[in-house]
């Protein structure tokens, strides 16, 4: 998430620079001594967490956010908190802002007026949140079971909201600059066909018979040309697709569906990278290759070469550091040392583990795919117990100390005799998982006696009862 400066005051006293964006209002329905959090997104897919909210006391109404420092487009959304506890997660939509925005709110009868510079944005915004709302009240779908007779129905009715609230955003066409307007029906666009690709993905699809396959295939493929035909993207630069915050991410998913899942064939990721070198050109290809490292590297094994080549032709800044970042997440790259506190209250290094191979067991307390990846894992552990130079240590992200310990007491996620090291609550914070961009749990990473990356994408347990795992190990011993 981006640095976030927060000033409290009134709209009459900020003096607003090119390089900053005022949110500020006046809510009437919200009490004095509530708070109000804005969510800051940057337009591309960074590899750091970025959804802590920065919170404002609500004063006789008024609020005010002074983001200093915006050069260039990012996303906003604000909730309504009582006691750090949410209580609206959507006073605000996601929505789209430009340096120099200064958008006000205002609550009346029971919904938000706006104005200022790029106010139009955030209105059209509300009002197709607004529209969806109203919708999914007056027309509630009748059965959310999903299957091959269900689907059609499922994707007919998305169709119906789709379709009334893209009206909304059309109606704006002429009231937002075109660039803006391109970049927020690219953002309507790309989330519409990720919820298609989503409800298509809940099939297991390689276990249907072929009439079943051919009944899903046709199926998405009247949705996605129903949608192409619907929502054809506005024409403009193709530079201005690079801050869309989900367009992305479609043309990648698309061919994800297209090309390996609907013909029942691996994931590869070398192939769509290539794929798409070739099809695409300039900083939305460079965006499209951050956001395909992003969303897939623990899908693709060695990806240095990819990596390599993209760093050649790569001239954004940002997606340059990105892609740097990845390299230190692969085979062969050096392991910062980390310095994370055990079950005992002691501090343990990576550097104290020096001349040992090491595996790594990110989880939580709650996360269901933790404990059946710990039953896997314990065999992997009891297999290589007399070998002293294998070393396996679980870390846990929990926010509360107390929590944790409960937690590798019960043997559920690790075990007790285990090295258990905690991140002091700061969780997905931590240098060190903000660092490998670990923002999904279980996560395991091996590295060798030399403090060099072996896998942040190690063979996952569950799939084989640890058989490759086991034999990824005794291979590098």
């Amino acid at each position: 998430m981006s640095m976030v400066f927060l000033i409290h005051l009134t709209a009459q006293t900020i003096s607003q620079t090119k390089s900053s964006v005022v949110i500020s209002g006046q809510f009437n329905d919200i009490d004095s001594g509530d708070s109000l959090a804005l969510f800051v997104w940057d337009y591309f897919p960074q590899l750091d967490y970025d959804g802590t909210p920065v919170f404002t006391t609500v004063r006789s109404g008024s609020f005010s956010f002074y983001l200093k420092g915006v050069s260039k487009p990012k996303y906003i959304s604000l909730a309504k908190y009582k006691n750090k506890i949410v209580k609206n997660p959507m006073i605000l939509p996601l929505t789209l802002i430009k340096p120099g925005d200064s958008i006000l709110m205002r609550s009346f009868n029971n919904r938000l007026l706006f104005s200022g510079r790029g106010f139009q944005k955030a209105k059209c915004a509300y009002d197709m949140a607004r529209k969806s709302r109203w919708y999914i009240m007056h027309f509630p779908l009748q059965s959310e079971t999903l299957t091959e007779k269900s689907l059609p129905g499922l994707l007919q009715y998305n169709e119906q909201i789709n379709t009334s609230v893209y009206q909304v955003l059309k109606s704006y066409k002429n009231k937002i600059n075109s660039a803006d307007y391109q970049i927020m029906q690219a953002d309507y666009i790309g989330s519409t066909g990720i919820t298609i690709f989503q409800q298509l993905l809940m099939f297991n699809f390689a276990g249907k018979t072929s009439a079943q396959q051919k009944v899903i295939k046709n199926i998405y493929s009247g949705a996605m040309q129903r949608m192409q035909h619907d929502y054809p993207l506005e024409a403009g630069s193709p530079a201005n697709l690079v801050y869309s915050r989900y367009y992305p991410e479609f043309i990648i998913e698309s061919i994800r569906v297209d090309s390996f899942f609907l013909q029942n064939r691996p994931f590869d990721f070398r192939k769509v990278y290539m794929l798409l070198k070739k099809k695409y050109s300039g900083a939305f290809r460079e965006c499209l290759m951050v956001t395909l490292f992003r969303r897939h590297h623990r899908e693709a094994g060695d990806i240095n070469y990819c990596l390599e080549d993209a760093l050649t032709y790569c001239k954004n800044k940002d997606f340059k550091e990105i892609i740097k970042r990845f390299q230190v997440m692969h085979a062969g790259a050096d392991v910062p040392n980390f310095t994370w506190k055990n079950s005992l209250d002691n501090w343990v290094s990576l550097s104290d583990l020096a001349g040992k191979i090491v595996v790594l067991d990110f989880w939580y307390t709650g996360c269901g795919n933790c404990r059946r990846l710990f039953k896997e894992l314990s065999t992997v552990e009891t297999d290589f117990k007399a070998d002293t130079t294998i070393v396996f240590i679980s870390v846990s992200i929990d926010a509360d100390k107390t929590v944790w310990l409960n937690s590798v007491q019960s043997n559920q996620y690790t075990n007790k005799d285990n090295i258990n090291l905690y991140t002091s609550g700061k969780g997905i914070t931590d240098s060190f998982i903000q660092k490998y961009n670990i923002n999904s749990f279980p996560t395991l990473l091996i590295i060798d006696r030399k403090g060099k990356m072996i896998s942040s994408n190690p063979p996952d347990p569950r799939l084989d009862h640890g058989m490759a795992l086991k034999d990824l190990i005794a291979r590098i011993k």
